[in-house]
């Protein structure tokens, strides 16, 4: 196996962009991302580590891209988010990118090997006040949190490897939850730890404490999918 240098946690460079595409070949460009919405396409050029540190998701992409020059894809490792969910108004969840909100968007031929997700709940005051701070979602999953309704979103080739979610709720191998029409072809998740951390909670799903693998955690709408879990 090859290494690649780990992100310090703490470098951060614009990587360069040809046409409407940015092309990232570091852990440095790739964390440039962190908590923007980007409209132009990212293409992923080399393996990166992200070395374990915290992450801050990507707000919203609309086009990315890990292909290399061949059929094989590139590989995001080691990618760690902890997400302090206070409410849709800033975000949904922990995941590579936060949500979808942009019509025809694309996610494709992406590897992830590693990831270490934990998302809290968001406290909503019931009108039965005895439930306060118990009611809420913790979107959790591996490419996306969240794509909302109406939206149009395809995921091809992405392949989730050795990871550990904590979220409420809403949680997947490989999306949190989708409101929209998503097609998803040719993607698996192998070898997940999905942890529900707040039981609990009102409308928390039973998924409790497990070694087997979910890929989505919820869906309304329309869903085309063609995928695998392994353990």
């Amino acid at each position: 196996a090859i290494y690649v240098i780990p992100w310090d946690g703490v470098t951060v460079t614009e990587p360069a962009l040809e046409g409407d595409t940015y092309m990232v070949y570091t852990a440095a460009e790739l964390a440039w991302f962190q908590g923007k919405t980007v409209t132009k396409k990212i293409r992923i050029r080399s393996d990166i580590n992200m070395g374990g540190m915290p992450f801050t998701p990507i707000l919203e992409a609309v086009h990315v891209d890990g292909q290399k020059d061949g059929l094989e894809n590139y590989e995001i490792q080691n990618l760690k988010i902890i997400f302090n969910h206070t409410g849709d108004s800033d975000g949904y969840g922990g995941a590579f990118i936060n949500r979808v909100k942009t019509n025809n968007t694309v996610h494709q031929n992406l590897n992830f090997r590693g990831i270490d997700v934990y998302v809290n709940h968001y406290d909503v005051e019931p009108a039965d006040l005895t439930n306060a701070g118990q009611y809420g979602n913790g979107y959790a999953a591996t490419l996306c949190s969240r794509v909302n309704s109406g939206m149009t979103y395809t995921v091809s080739n992405v392949h989730c490897y050795d990871g550990k979610l904590n979220g409420v709720c809403k949680i997947g191998g490989l999306l949190g939850g989708s409101w929209g029409t998503l097609t998803v072809e040719n993607c698996s998740v192998e070898n997940y730890w999905i942890e529900n951390h707040e039981v609990n909670c009102i409308n928390a799903y039973e998924i409790k404490k497990t070694k087997d693998m979910g890929f989505l955690g919820t869906y309304e709408i329309t869903c085309y999918a063609e995928f695998y879990t392994e353990g």
